[in-house]
């Protein structure tokens, strides 16, 4: 695997470029590591697995689908997206800065991340554009998988309501959202309810805290992933800012719903995690 590391002064970001770019290591200054690490299993490249069949840990990126979907052009689109198990390029590294980019020619896109220590932690930028003339509608969502101990705390200031949609069984109904706070122990997946888009969130550990804020016109949703340890090996929480309102592009068919990506017309849009 080609690891790369960026260094700042508020922590430490390790990151896999063969394995999808995956973050696998967010580590505070105080030493607190924000992501589970301990993957299930290792699989090897090439091949293609669903998403939870692999490394169950880290942060992966997920486009231009959550779920498996096909597009009313015949386009087939992998479970959890065609970038999370795939080799990216590193156009450019130093101690503090890393921009690697993958290119998925039979869907026609090109995804760039730069991922740079900051004064008060990190920022992730991206960029995706079209390759060649066909539009496609574009569905990213970060997956970082977040360790969950008993004393984790997750807060989205302005998040009102939410809808559930896992476990399968869910209603789907809307429902006033509270902080979560662990131990998990229940899998569940929720929504944000639309139009809101809540600006960030924080997660706090005892004395550590991690805030995550989000911007770009791109974005439309926000999705929460609790995990209770039946689908990852570790209890966990996802916070998943996204371009699209829901988890099958397919199924998105409005500008509000999911962002549009057009020849000529680049999407870009940017995560600060502050520590």
């Amino acid at each position: 695997m080609s690891t790369t590391r960026v260094e700042g002064p508020r922590g430490s970001m390790t990151i896999e470029a063969q394995r999808g770019a995956k973050i696998t290591s967010l580590r505070g200054v105080d030493g607190t590591e924000w992501l589970t690490t301990e993957p299930r299993r290792r699989v090897e490249l090439p091949g293609r697995y669903g998403f939870t069949e692999a490394e169950m840990c880290g942060w992966d990126e997920c486009a231009p689908t959550i779920d498996a979907a096909t597009l009313a052009d015949g386009r087939e689109l992998s479970d959890h997206g065609d970038v999370w198990d795939v080799p990216w390029q590193v156009l450019h590294q130093t101690d503090d800065e890393v921009v690697l980019e993958v290119v998925v020619d039979r869907l026609g896109f090109a995804l760039r991340r730069r991922a740079a220590a900051t004064s008060t932690g990190f920022v992730l930028e991206y960029e995706a554009r079209a390759t060649d003339e066909r539009s496609l509608p574009w569905l990213w969502a970060a997956h970082p998988q977040f360790a969950a101990p008993d004393d984790l705390v997750v807060e989205v200031p302005g998040l009102e309501r939410v809808r559930q949609v896992y476990p399968p069984d869910a209603t789907g109904d809307d429902r006033p959202f509270a902080p979560i706070a662990a131990p998990i122990t229940a899998s569940a997946k929720y929504w944000a309810v639309a139009p809101a888009l809540p600006p960030g969130a924080v997660l706090r550990r005892g004395e550590a805290c991690l805030e995550l804020r989000w911007s770009g016109e791109a974005l439309r949703g926000l999705a929460l992933w609790l995990d209770s340890g039946d689908v990852a090996d570790h209890r966990c929480v996802a916070v998943e800012p996204a371009t699209g309102r829901g988890d099958r592009v397919s199924d998105l068919t409005t500008p509000a719903e999911v962002a549009l990506l057009e020849a000529g017309n680049p999407l870009s849009w940017r995560l600060e995690l502050h520590l």
